[in-house]
C-alpha cells in the first residue's frame, strides 16, 4: 500500500474516532438539545407571527 493509502486511512479512523466522540457527548445532554431545538422552534414560529397554540 502506498503512503497515500496509510493518510486516507488514518484520516478515516479520526474522522471516525471524532464522530464517536461526539454521539457519546452529546447522548449526554439530550434533555438540553430538546429544549434548545423546541426554543429555537418557537422562536422562529413567533417570528413568522404565529405561534405555538395558534396552529
Amino acid at each position: 500500500m502506498t503512503s497515500l493509502g496509510y493518510i486516507v486511512l488514518f484520516l478515516a479512523g479520526v474522522l471516525g474516532y471524532a464522530a464517536l466522540l461526539y454521539r457519546v457527548l452529546h447522548r449526554r445532554a439530550p434533555l438540553r438539545d430538546i429544549a434548545t431545538h423546541a426554543a429555537m422552534e418557537h422562536l422562529s414560529a413567533a417570528q413568522a407571527g404565529r405561534t405555538r397554540d395558534a396552529r
